[in-house]
């Protein structure tokens, strides 16, 4: 059964962020975009000019993922202790998923539709810039599912926290970058610190359970 609940946060940069109450965690909309850190970048940071260049010859950079260039939008890369920094400014307890909350995940977007109505109300309570990146995403034929919306699946690989150490998953459209398996299945790069313009990083915030008076 197709479900149409849909709750909504956004984090410190005014991004959205959807809440799962059953995993008692907010998990951003879409993986994190150019536009949103580059507000990182434009505070002090430790990245130097340099750096950003080599990202962006990786991925060359769009504020609207036009066409079939939608993973422009997306920061991609980036190796997991640098979206670890990202994390720390943003702050609020956001973080890299483990793997196992990335596929929880997952398995609860493939079964929700994208909200017909109401979605006018997040556009307008979000950072402007990323009621642009939300356009183009929600734009899209094939956005109708939540999981494709969120781009779990046609999106990038994304690191998250795995029993070895930093993994990735999630699956690219065939036309940016090819993996063989389904977007649930956990791929061991050989070198972590290798980049490669598939991989980009959504973050995760778990709720503050309240102690008992």
């Amino acid at each position: 059964e197709i479900m149409t609940m849909f709750a909504f946060t956004t984090d410190s940069a005014g991004f959205p962020m959807v809440t799962l109450n059953a995993m008692e965690l907010d998990v951003h909309l879409f993986p994190v975009t150019k536009l949103q850190f580059e507000m990182f970048l434009a505070e002090p940071n430790p990245f130097a000019d340099s750096w950003y260049e080599t990202i962006l010859g990786l991925n060359p950079r769009s504020s609207r993922g036009t066409g079939e260039q939608l993973e422009r939008l997306f920061l991609t890369g980036i190796l997991p202790d640098e979206a670890e920094l990202f994390a720390g400014w943003l702050g609020d307890g956001l973080r890299l998923p483990t793997a196992a909350q990335w596929q929880a995940i997952y398995e609860h977007f493939k079964s929700v539709r994208r909200p017909a109505s109401g979605w006018s109300q997040v556009r307008r309570e979000v950072d402007p810039v990323a009621a642009e990146c939300l356009d183009a995403l929600s734009n899209r034929k094939d956005a109708l599912l939540l999981s494709r919306l969120a781009r779990l699946e046609g999106g990038v690989m994304e690191w998250v926290r795995g029993k070895r150490g930093w993994q990735l998953i999630g699956q690219p459209r065939p036309g940016f970058g090819n993996q063989l398996y389904c977007c649930r299945t956990l791929v061991t790069p050989t070198n972590v610190d290798r980049r490669s313009a598939l991989c980009g990083f959504r973050l995760v915030r778990e709720h503050k359970r309240r102690t008992p008076e």
